[in-house]
C-alpha cells in the first residue's frame, strides 16, 4: 500500500500530539500553527496554475472564488464545527486546534471520514475511561451517570441560558454535576489518533 507524504506529515504531528496531551495534558501552538500554514501552502500548490486566469473583471472574480471555496472551505468548515464542539464542551480548544490544522494535509473528504469515525470513538474512549477510573466498579459508574442526566434534565433552562449568554461549557456550567470521584476529562487525542490511522488506512 502507498502512503502519501500527507499520511507521514498528519501522524507524525499526531503521535508527537497524543504524546504531550497524555504527559501534560498540552498540545503545543507550535506544532498547530506550523502544520496549519505548512498544509495551506502545500495543499495551494495545485491551485497555482489557475492563478493566471485571475483577471480584474467578473469572471476573474468567479474564478477567485472556486479557488478559495476549494482550498480554504473545508478549513472554514472544519473551524466553525470545532468551535461549536468546543462551546459545548466536547473538545477541548487544543484537540479543535489540531483537527483544524491537520485539515489542509486531510482534504475535504479525508475530514469527513474522520468525523464518521470520531464521535463513536470518542464515546468508547469514554465509556473505557470512566469503567478505568471507577475501578471496574460499572454499578456506581451506572448510578452516576443516571443521576448526572436526571440532574441535567431538571436543568435545562440553565443550558437555555447558557446558549442564550454564548457562554462556553453549556453542557457543564453552572449545573451541578455528581461526581463524587472528581475525574477529570481525559485528554481525547488517542481517540483522535486511532481515527486518523482508520481514515487513511480503510
Amino acid at each position: 500500500m502507498h502512503l502519501s507524504m500527507n499520511f507521514w506529515v498528519v501522524m507524525a504531528a499526531t503521535v508527537i500530539a497524543t504524546i504531550t496531551d497524555l504527559r501534560e495534558r498540552l498540545i503545543y501552538r507550535r506544532l498547530t500553527v506550523s502544520l496549519l500554514i505548512s498544509g495551506l501552502i502545500y495543499s495551494g500548490l495545485p491551485y497555482h496554475a489557475y492563478l493566471t486566469q485571475i483577471s480584474f473583471n467578473l469572471k476573474g472574480a468567479y474564478v477567485l472564488w472556486l479557488i478559495l471555496q476549494t482550498w480554504l472551505g473545508p478549513i472554514v468548515i472544519v473551524t466553525i464545527f470545532m468551535v461549536f464542539l468546543f462551546w459545548l464542551g466536547i473538545l477541548g480548544g487544543g484537540d479543535g486546534h489540531f483537527l483544524i490544522a491537520i485539515t489542509p494535509w486531510m482534504g475535504a473528504l479525508n475530514m469527513a471520514k474522520l468525523t464518521k469515525y470520531l464521535f463513536p470513538l470518542i464515546l468508547l474512549y469514554l465509556i473505557l475511561y470512566l469503567i478505568y477510573m471507577y475501578k471496574l466498579d460499572i454499578r456506581k459508574l451506572a448510578q452516576d451517570q443516571l443521576v448526572n442526566i436526571i440532574i441535567l434534565y431538571k436543568h435545562i433552562p440553565t443550558v437555555t441560558s447558557n446558549i442564550a449568554s454564548g457562554d462556553p461549557g453549556v453542557l457543564e456550567k453552572n449545573i451541578p454535576y455528581v461526581q463524587e470521584t472528581n475525574i477529570e476529562k481525559p485528554p481525547a487525542m488517542p481517540a483522535i489518533l486511532v481515527a486518523i490511522v482508520l481514515t487513511f488506512l480503510i
